[in-house]
């Protein structure tokens, strides 16, 4: 199955509309503990990227996400401080992680500790002292309908979500978060390692034999399962 990276955010008026709560506890040692809380996903709704998550899919999603990375045996709900270009957690940018996601309606409010102890945790503490605005950008894998809607949205078939993580005001019509990257396409193998589609493909070229024969047979083969993982 080829699917995309997805990657999603909220600009000014909307992250005004639904503000992140910030909240401020102390521990069991008297330290302060920096939160953030609310809109995390948005359901049954035209969001400003032109896509429309299902309510119903995406509560499959953040089911398995719970499972997967909010489990009673250890978080690994990491997130990181703006988007990388990938499906990575790049544990050095790793600023938070979220430690509830519960539903309200239409929408899966979450909430997230800040990893002051890190040095981009440290960079997000700074913004909250400050009041500064930051927003919420959900990232993962997924497909999109290939008809639109009548509001010329597109619906999102499948999604498996990667991370929340905390990004700017992306308020620039061509924001860093613009929609798919169309420039990577992954494919989830029978292992459930996520591999971009080329890479796939070179690995294959790599190890073709020196028998012209058999070179030949084994790179149409190859060739191949790249379209056919490409356009599934």
């Amino acid at each position: 199955m080829a699917l995309k990276l997805i990657v999603e955010s909220k600009d000014a008026a909307e992250m005004l509309a639904n503000p992140i709560e910030i909240l401020i506890e102390k521990n069991n040692e008297g330290l302060k503990q920096y939160f953030i809380r609310g809109p995390f996903i948005q359901t049954n709704v035209k969001n400003r990227n032109g896509r429309v998550y299902p309510r119903q899919l995406m509560e499959a999603v953040v089911a398995k996400y719970i499972q997967d990375r909010m489990s009673p045996a250890g978080f690994r709900s990491y997130g990181e401080l703006g988007h990388p270009d990938g499906v990575e957690i790049n544990l050095d940018r790793v600023s938070h992680y979220t430690q509830s996601l519960v539903w309200e309606g239409a929408n899966c409010i979450g909430k997230a500790e800040i990893l002051t102890e890190n040095a981009m945790g440290r960079i997000v503490q700074t913004f909250l002292e400050k009041k500064l605005i930051l927003g919420t950008s959900t990232r993962g894998l997924g497909t999109l309908s290939k008809m639109e809607n009548p509001d010329g949205s597109k619906t999102v078939t499948s999604y498996e979500m990667i991370a929340s993580d905390i990004v700017a005001d992306p308020s620039a019509p061509q924001g860093f978060v613009q929609g798919i990257l169309e420039n990577k396409e992954y494919i989830v193998q029978d292992n459930g390692i996520i591999v971009e589609c080329y890479q796939k493909l070179e690995t294959a070229l790599s190890v073709l034999p020196k028998d012209t024969e058999l070179k030949e047979k084994l790179f149409l083969e190859s060739v191949k399962n790249f379209l056919k993982d490409f356009n599934n």
